[in-house]
């Protein structure tokens, strides 16, 4: 004689049958998503900050090459 279903077992068929599980899983990428967005939205100022310093220490390298490409063109 077979057993009763234990009532997990019947909650999680009814779960997966109403949508309801598929759901929750959408809910909980959802969150994971906003999580990330605001992760990448925390970050955005300091590497901004260090974009704009790593622009910096390059003008004058890149100033001292474009001297020397005009004078080596100039000859």
């Amino acid at each position: 004689m077979r057993g009763l279903p234990r009532r997990s077992d019947v909650l999680g068929r009814v779960a997966a049958g109403t949508g309801v599980e598929e759901v929750l899983a959408l809910e909980q990428k959802v969150e994971e998503l906003a999580e990330a967005v605001a992760e990448n939205a925390a970050l955005e100022v300091p590497l901004a900050v260090i974009v704009a310093e790593l622009e910096q220490a390059l003008v004058g390298p890149l100033e001292h090459r474009a001297r020397l490409a005009a004078e080596q063109s100039g000859r």
